[in-house]
């Protein structure tokens, strides 16, 4: 009798179910064989998620992190435009301010470019992570349905 252990995360990374799945069967030869054993694309798929999943995840958390500060900065540099262009309008002042309201104006177009980067990031890392959960799943419904074929045939007791 062989016995594999599964752990499968769910979407948050968490280990959601550890099952054991126990089988044997005999063939023609009577040797015992593992119907449940994975498939070598299989154990790549499972390794791999398990690999890349908190990469993925802490990547995911740092790119928010970097977004929300994008956002706060972009904030306080439209804030602090206003405030110069009132500024500048309500009197002379007596030094040129121009130059550095281009220059504040050129930083914020280069928040706003990587703000932009930053978004399609992670609608890149969302939308990998969602294929592989997807490709696990449609991989474990295979797995099942093999199972339940097999059990249905008998070599499963």
């Amino acid at each position: 009798m062989m016995s594999n252990e599964v752990i499968i995360a769910n979407e948050s990374g968490s280990i959601a179910e550890t099952d054991t799945i126990s089988s044997s069967t005999t063939s023609s030869c009577n040797k015992p064989t593992d119907i449940n054993s994975p498939q070598p694309a299989d154990a790549i798929q499972q390794g791999l998620l398990m690999l890349l999943q908190p990469s993925v995840r802490d990547i995911d958390s740092k790119v928010k992190l970097a977004r929300e500060s994008q956002s706060l900065l972009l904030q306080r540099l439209e804030d602090l435009d206003r405030q110069l262009f009132a500024v500048k309008e309500e009197r002379t002042p007596p030094i040129d301010l121009e130059p550095y309201v281009k220059r504040l104006s050129a930083c914020r177009r280069k928040v706003l470019l990587a703000n932009t980067i930053l978004q399609n990031t992670q609608d890149r890392l969302n939308k990998l992570h969602s294929n592989v959960i997807r490709e696990t799943e449609k991989r474990r419904a295979q797995s099942k349905k093999l199972e339940e074929q097999a059990a249905a045939t008998g070599l499963i007791n």
